[in-house]
């Protein structure tokens, strides 16, 4: 399917309001002085879409809008290359807590629950996208936890305990050739992993032996790696199952969901 340029598309449209959308982030809002209840918040949507007994509802409450052209224009669920029925387009002021934008709605003969857009999701700022997320949350949590983020991160007070399986042998594995251009910087780097009590020397002898792998980091740095991919084939692991009741596995009749 080729798109026009004013083309539409949307993630998820439901055909159904007695669909159960639990889970799903849903918002009332309140469109040209009327309020909408449970707006269902669609990032991958470039519109936002009501159904055309909502569009009656919104006239009869005395919604203040105005009628625009769609000028041809087609909405495509998403993934799929036949388009809704359209029977028109109004734009009207919207708001939620103290924030307000001028956004479009598009009237489908479907029957389903509003769309909010990814467009009118930001500009009400109840969606955050990308790199502006970590720019607002990330220097708050540091500057709180200040002490969290300094020094090396490790647990203190604590044993871990890693349950072995006796059935599967020790491997002890033969130590890899390190350059001789980087021995000093894995000795140094070795010494100083032991002062920090990150690693500590092995008085006697060791079932396990993995040997260390020497990969320098474009700033000439030595990471502490180790294989141990034949020492994890005997760690036994604990299983944490998710209850049925968590699963999103859920069926949803008569809807589209891409």
């Amino acid at each position: 399917m080729e798109d026009g340029e004013d083309d539409e598309c949307a993630f998820t449209v439901a055909f159904s309001k007695s669909w159960d959308r639990s889970g799903s982030e849903m918002v009332d809002l309140q469109v040209g002085g009327v309020i909408l209840n449970e707006v269902v918040i669609d990032s991958g949507s470039s519109c936002n879409i009501i159904d055309q007994k909502t569009g009656e509802e919104l006239k009869q409450k005395g919604v203040k809008c105005k009628s625009v052209k769609t000028n041809q224009q087609k909405l495509y669920p998403y993934g799929t290359s036949e388009p809704l029925d359209m029977l028109g387009k109004f734009e009207a002021s919207v708001n939620l807590a103290e924030k307000y934008v001028t956004a479009e709605f598009i009237v489908i003969c479907n029957e389903g629950r509003p769309i909010m857009g990814r467009k009118t999701a930001l500009g009400l700022d109840i969606l955050r996208l990308g790199p502006q997320l970590n720019a607002i949350s990330t220097p708050d949590l540091v500057d709180k936890y200040k002490a969290y983020f300094e020094g090396v991160g490790k647990l203190t007070d604590y044993q871990v305990k890693i349950h072995v399986n006796k059935q599967v042998n020790p491997v002890v594995q033969h130590p890899r050739r390190v350059p001789f251009s980087l021995r000093e910087k894995v000795k140094s780097k070795l010494h100083e992993s032991e002062q920090l009590d990150i690693i500590e020397k092995v008085k006697g002898p060791t079932p396990w032996v993995s040997p260390i792998v020497v990969v320098p980091k474009p700033s000439g740095k030595i990471p502490s790696c180790i294989d141990m991919r034949r020492t994890n084939e005997a760690i036994m692991r604990k299983k944490h199952p998710i209850p049925p009741l968590m699963r999103s596995s859920r069926t949803c009749p008569k809807q589209c969901v891409l």
